[in-house]
């Protein structure tokens, strides 16, 4: 599930305006401004008694922005929950199939993938099933939805039944030859574990869903510390 262009045009338009609440009140704290007293527009002088309570109009508007958006995600909180969990899941499924390259790699050349040439090499085509038969339903009822490519194991591990590649060689003749193959890749649950905090670093650093929909929040965080460290309270 993905947030559909209107919904995701919404999001930005309250993200845009929380992330320029946050800059200016950040900026009103850490450049230390004074607001003027008097001032003029077209020609116009205008005198301001009270210039001292512009900070308390920011804050008001901060506020204001940090609410709004905060009602726009909760509002929206499953489709953004699926965005994020998607961009993960995409990651897990990319950081494992690194992995079963790897690992057929490493089998080919302890001879553990069959009789084939010396100079026999791994395709860089490793495949994952896009779902499991429904007799395997009873048995990962703590899987995740999203990732249908394992199954759990009873100590919380993982175990990918059905992952298949392909080997390629020239052969002393000079003529291509190839097959293809099946193994199973296993993970313990302590490698299961760090696999899945490694999809999520991952997700975060290259894909835009965390960044979209929460990095504002840790903006406006950063935002209110700024205020405090510059003692820039508000004075309502």
């Amino acid at each position: 599930m993905s947030l559909s262009p209107e919904l995701r045009l919404g999001l930005a338009r309250q993200r845009r305006f929380l992330i320029l609440m946050s800059l200016a009140v950040a900026g009103y704290a850490v450049l230390g401004v004074q607001p003027k007293g008097e001032g003029e527009y077209s020609g116009l002088a205008i005198k301001i008694l009270h210039p001292e309570r512009a900070q308390c109009v920011l804050w008001v508007i901060f506020g204001w922005a940090i609410l709004r958006y905060c009602q726009r995600l909760y509002e929206l909180w499953s489709d953004t929950k699926h965005d994020v969990l998607d961009n993960v899941n995409f990651e897990d499924r990319r950081l494992a199939l690194k992995a079963a390259r790897r690992l057929a790699r490493r089998r080919l050349k302890n001879g553990e993938l069959g009789d084939v040439p010396a100079n026999a090499y791994v395709a860089r085509a490793i495949a994952i099933p896009q779902k499991f038969e429904d007799d395997y339903a009873g048995t990962q009822q703590s899987a995740p939805k999203a990732a249908p490519d394992f199954l759990y194991t009873g100590d919380g591990g993982r175990k990918y039944e059905r992952l298949s590649g392909a080997l390629a060689w020239i052969d002393a003749h000079g003529a291509p030859g190839g097959c293809s193959f099946n193994f199973q890749m296993q993970w313990a649950a302590t490698r299961t574990r760090l696999h899945r905090l490694r999809a999520w670093v991952w997700s975060i650093v290259l894909l835009p869903a965390v960044g979209e929909h929460w990095v504002p929040l840790f903006i406006a965080a950063a935002a209110l510390v700024c205020a405090i460290v510059f003692h820039a309270q508000p004075t309502m």
